[in-house]
């Protein structure tokens, strides 16, 4: 049984818990250190698990390192290329993009006209024409997710057709 007594100290309030003496047999000692001993070696095992997974990831990046620094050389090309085919794609693909753009942003606006201002309206045609654009599966497949967002959102390199 556990008794709890309650003291002001002058400040605060002092929680004294008195717990009854237990008397530990010889096999309670040895059980229990046979099991905080288990305990030990299983967390020794843990940590030598987690020491060889450090080292594997250590490789596992030096690897990386690796294979960035081998192809780092060729990043700036590529982008040069990729965007000298993206254009060459939104050439193409113009036409079916703008068309597409106006139905789907009229589809939009028909849905709660008040909703939008001309102007707005406008904006949305442009919004869903850089969307033609780059799910259109000649772009998605021939061109990067760096590209596209690069040249397509962050500095459009298409001049705007509305």
């Amino acid at each position: 049984m556990t008794d709890i007594k309650l003291k002001w100290d002058g400040e605060k309030v002092l929680q004294q818990v008195k717990v009854e003496d237990k008397k530990l047999t010889p096999k309670e000692i040895l059980d229990s250190l046979d099991q905080v001993r288990g305990q030990i070696a299983q967390m020794e095992g843990q940590k030598q698990q987690v020491s060889q997974q450090l080292a594997q990831m250590d490789k596992q990046i030096a690897s990386a390192k690796e294979f960035e620094k081998e192809r780092i050389e060729f990043e700036s090309k590529c982008e040069e290329l990729q965007k000298e085919k993206l254009l060459f794609l939104i050439n193409g693909i113009s036409n079916e993009c703008q068309k597409k753009a106006i139905e789907n942003a009229n589809v939009i606006v028909l849905k709660d006209p008040s909703a939008y201002t001309e102007e707005q309206a406008k904006t949305l045609e442009y919004l869903e024409y850089q969307k033609a654009l780059s799910t259109n599966k000649k772009v998605a497949n021939k061109i990067s997710r760096r590209i596209i967002t690069k040249f397509l959102y962050d500095e459009p390199i298409f001049t705007n057709p509305f």
